[in-house]
């Protein structure tokens, strides 16, 4: 058991070097490796958002959710399906705009703005991974019927606001830069002619 550990961490640390690192040690990419670890800071953010929020919510709904067993809960949500449906979209969106909230607000506090929008591609690539990886974990339709159902709930609504918000900063930055950048050449041109 100790043989395969070592084995995989091996792998992994190889794995790591190779995306991040040169063959001397140094990062070939401050923008690739800073992004990467924002993802995970922004990973547990969104986290944190749906730990402490998904609960209050529930018991404003259903006052008596915590001391319920799943046959009263599905009785009770096949009495009331509004009521449910309703609870559920809060579940969905408030969790996801208090993240995105919260990440957008960091990222505003980062002066390179590609770091912020590669991390949310870092959060796309780990949402792919793990649903792939979910497949032969699952072994069953109905398990991972039930995984997909979890993260169609809970993850897009963070997910896509957070992109949309960090991609457009982004690219008003660089559309900016090149605006910018062409302003000079002109400048320089009508400078040359005189």
């Amino acid at each position: 058991m100790a043989g395969k550990e070592d084995n995989l961490s091996e792998k992994l640390g190889r794995f790591w070097r190779v995306l991040f690192l040169t063959e001397d040690g140094r990062p070939k990419s401050s923008v690739l490796l800073y992004s990467f670890l924002l993802s995970l800071v922004f990973l547990a953010i969104h986290v944190a958002a749906y730990a402490f929020l998904v609960g209050p919510i529930q018991k404003i709904f259903v006052p008596d959710f915590e001391r319920m067993t799943l046959k009263e809960f599905s009785e009770f949500a096949l009495a009331n399906k509004t009521l449910v449906f309703w609870m559920n979209v809060l579940e969905s969106v408030l969790p996801g705009l208090a993240g995105a909230v919260v990440c957008c607000g960091i990222s505003l506090l980062i002066k390179e703005r590609a770091i912020p929008a590669g991390a949310y591609i870092w959060l796309v690539v780990l949402l792919v991974i793990v649903l792939i990886a979910m497949i032969p974990i699952a072994r069953d339709a109905q398990v991972y019927g039930s995984f997909l159902f979890f993260v169609l709930m809970y993850v897009p609504v963070g997910l896509l606001l957070g992109t949309i918000f960090t991609h457009h900063r982004y690219g008003a930055y660089r559309r900016a830069k090149k605006r910018k950048a062409l302003e000079l050449e002109e400048a320089k041109r009508k400078e040359a002619e005189l």
